[in-house]
């Protein structure tokens, strides 16, 4: 089943006022940024939602925290989003995310159009990145993708904490 037919079945339709409650939309039907309470909670809603339907991880990621995802289309504003970035609700979001990688894994993955990033490194790096992905039995690719994935969360979670509070 393709991406949309899955999210159809589920009840979601992308991008359509269904996906969010009233509260946060605005008038216009665009998303407004709102405070983390009950956007959080909504969001957290939602991705339950599509979850329970077992969706690829890609499908997932991009429905919920993808540039176009309902996460950047509720919180608009850096701080709104580093905020949610801090929640418990995005913590169970960041859990279903890695538990549709892990089922992944397991069976052939479905294809997204897919983007290279060519990164120059020390080959003394590269080798540290290669011995760690055999130890693990991943490729570089997946561990690349799992360590940078796990950086912007911690750094998002980081960005938060007062100055005066940083020793």
């Amino acid at each position: 089943m393709n991406a949309a037919g899955l999210l159809s079945s589920v009840g979601v339709d992308t991008w359509k006022e269904s996906w969010m409650p009233a509260f946060i939309q605005k008038e216009s039907g665009d998303f407004a940024d709102t405070a983390v309470g009950h956007g959080a909670q909504a969001i957290l809603e939602v991705a339950e939602r599509l979850f329970a339907a077992e969706p690829d991880w890609i499908v997932f990621f991009r429905e919920i925290m993808g540039l176009d995802g309902i996460v950047r289309r509720t919180y608009q504003t850096p701080e709104s989003l580093m905020r949610f970035e801090c929640s418990a609700e995005y913590a169970r979001i960041r859990e279903m995310l890695d538990a549709l990688r892990q089922k992944q894994q397991e069976k052939s993955p479905v294809r997204e159009a897919q983007r290279v990033v060519t990164v120059r490194m020390p080959m003394s790096l590269h080798e540290t990145l290669k011995a760690e992905a055999q130890e693990m039995n991943v490729s570089i690719n997946k561990l690349c993708i799992s360590k940078l994935l796990k950086l912007l969360d911690e750094n998002a979670c980081r960005d938060l904490v007062p100055e005066e509070h940083i020793e």
